[in-house]
């Protein structure tokens, strides 16, 4: 008996492609404890970076591509930060991170082109699917 396992499509364009890797936007965002943080994210190699103040401390953190499961630009008011267009991200395990511009309304929807034109192999990171059982 073996276990199948493959890795996702391995088709499409990836971040180098996009010129994704210099792209910075300033945001507002909320992740995991639900207070708000401001700074700027970039897409880096592997997944989105994070860096800037919450609660007044330096903060920097990274959500590797693999761990977004979906995302949605959101119009429910209860979602949206500070009242600004925002992108929702739902990642692995339940937790969402929520993001907003700090001064374009255009950015959010850039960030989700940009995450949506990602290759699913870089989206997934490595991430594995178990297909069934062989033998």
């Amino acid at each position: 008996m073996s276990l199948r396992v493959f890795a996702e499509a391995i088709e499409g364009r990836g971040i180098d492609d996009l010129g994704m890797r210099d792209a910075t936007y300033a945001v507002i965002w909320k992740h995991k404890n639900g207070s708000e943080g401001t700074g700027r994210l970039e897409f880096a190699p592997g997944g989105l970076s994070v860096e800037g103040r919450n609660e007044g401390l330096p903060v920097h953190f990274h959500v590797p591509y693999g761990e977004v499961e979906s995302f949605r630009l959101t119009r429910v008011t209860g979602e949206r930060l500070q009242s600004r267009p925002t992108l929702v991200l739902d990642l692995v395990g339940g937790e969402t991170m929520r993001i907003a511009s700090l001064d374009q309304p255009g950015i959010v929807s850039e960030v989700a082109d940009r995450l949506s034109a990602l290759r699913p192999a870089e989206r997934c990171l490595a991430r594995a699917t178990v297909c069934g059982w062989s033998g």
